[in-house]
């Protein structure tokens, strides 16, 4: 019973993210690569973890609405900023995955050295913003 509720609350959730936009992928939907792909893991201990769905918010207001419907039908978040944790901490069998994926923004205020990366921003991105910007004697650690 319990489970049956869950999944009525997570259908719910996935159709409320589609209608608002919110990058959606489900197991057996349209575009069921993109989901295979976030849920990918390098520790095969995790191969098999199947999230109700995932979620790849593009603003922090996207990201707001995923916490705030998921806490409203009480289904649990897991949140992957990249995807680095061997031990499985980005990675879940229930509920939602948020993959802040296309959240890769990087702002470099080179006046003041400060660099501020967005959620899904890797390191890799920060280095590509000071070299494209031809940025020479500033490090990034």
């Amino acid at each position: 019973m319990a489970s049956n509720i869950r999944k009525m609350a997570e259908n719910a959730i996935i159709d409320s993210f589609i209608s608002q936009g919110i990058p959606t992928f489900t197991p057996s939907g349209p575009r069921s690569s993109e989901y295979e792909r976030s849920v990918a893991n390098a520790n095969l201990l995790y191969r098999f973890t199947r999230p109700a769905c995932v979620v790849q918010p593009e603003s922090k207001e996207q990201v707001v609405e995923v916490i705030k419907e998921a806490k409203k039908f009480s289904v649990p978040v897991t949140i992957k900023c990249g995807g680095h944790s061997y031990a499985g901490f980005s990675t879940t069998n229930e509920g939602i995955l948020l993959d802040l994926v296309r959240m890769k923004k990087v702002d470099l205020d080179v006046d003041n050295n400060i660099i501020t990366l967005q959620g899904g921003a890797l390191w890799g991105h920060a280095y590509k913003t000071l070299v494209n910007g031809r940025h020479n004697g500033i490090i990034i650690n």
